[in-house]
């Protein structure tokens, strides 16, 4: 098998890959009309927006075409876990937190996270 030959067979791989491509951009204009059914008017001129919705969401004003940036939760690892993250944020980051207050964010990340 030469050269010639495996440079063929890439450009009609990618060739293949962008066909499909494009075929599943033409198909996903539906699947995207079809998602953004449900609207919002906001209050001003040109105010109407899609709601979408993503997995553990409940319907959201699309402002961006761009990719979703969803929330994550942080780790539920208890007061331990918690009690070093504050102490990083007073001791590498110098955040003003005095030993007081330090106990009050451990107790309350650890009860809600």
């Amino acid at each position: 098998m030469g050269m010639a030959t495996l440079m063929m067979n890439r450009r009609e791989a990618l060739k293949s890959v962008i066909a499909a491509g494009i075929g599943l951009a033409a198909a996903g204009k539906g699947s995207l009309a079809a998602m953004a059914s449900d609207t919002v008017t906001l209050p001003f001129a040109n105010g109407e927006r899609p709601l979408v919705a993503y997995p553990g969401k409940r319907p959201l004003i699309r402002l961006t075409t761009r990719p979703p940036q969803l929330e994550t939760q942080p780790p539920g690892e208890g007061k331990a876990f918690w009690r070093a993250e504050v102490q990083k944020m007073i001791k590498v980051y110098k955040a003003p937190i005095v030993e007081n207050d330090a106990a009050v964010i451990v107790d309350y990340l650890a009860a809600t996270y």
